[in-house]
């Protein structure tokens, strides 16, 4: 067909990358991310064959509960029986002279450093057998800040000869990485796995 929709889901406040293949008709591929049912709230992102985009999930309208209405009636106090009391005259109590304690320094606790870890590889592959004519891939840490936002782009590379090579994908244990692989010259050549 020429259309088709599907449902991007994911954790409130976290950021996610798409990535779109190149596939063999680059040129006849385009597509648009929205953030409503039915488009109404606008494009989050748009593009076409071998492009990526980053997307944040918004923050929820915080709902707000009404207060209860005061009543417009007046309220009398009860009667009471009992005597009214009487009060004694007291001797004032001087106010006593503040001591001050040494102010308290707190401890520095020092944050977990966690190792590198170089177990993926990125296998390449060129069907014709002369490397990926400019087309570069991309190893992108999405997870060194709260909010998603400080992108940094820990290694990139290409298969510059050949039919096939590889390359280690090193990142900090732990953190979240996206690959994005260009389409150079020739896309339809181009084929790569992870593992």
């Amino acid at each position: 067909g020429s259309s088709g929709q599907a449902s991007l889901c994911g954790i409130l406040y976290d950021c996610y990358t798409l990535t779109v293949g190149t596939g063999n008709y680059p040129y006849e591929i385009s597509w648009t991310i929205t953030n409503g049912d039915n488009g109404n709230e606008g494009v989050a992102g748009t593009g076409g064959a071998g492009d990526s985009v980053e997307v944040c999930l918004n923050t929820p309208t915080p709902s707000l509960v009404p207060s209860p209405a005061p009543s417009s009636e007046p309220t009398t106090p009860a009667p009471s029986n009992s005597p009214e009391p009487t009060l004694a005259p007291t001797t004032p109590v001087p106010s006593p002279v503040p001591t001050f304690a040494p102010t308290h320094v707190p401890s520095v606790t020092q944050m977990p450093t966690f190792p590198i870890d170089c177990s993926y590889k990125l296998n390449m592959a060129d069907s014709y057998g002369d490397g990926w004519n400019s087309a570069y891939w991309s190893w992108i840490s999405v997870s060194e800040s709260a909010d998603g936002t400080n992108v940094t782009v820990r290694d990139s590379g290409t298969l510059s000869r050949g039919s096939s090579g590889q390359a280690s994908l090193c990142g900090i244990l732990y953190d979240c990485y996206t690959l994005t692989v260009g389409t150079g010259n020739y896309p339809y050549e181009i084929s790569w796995t992870i593992t």
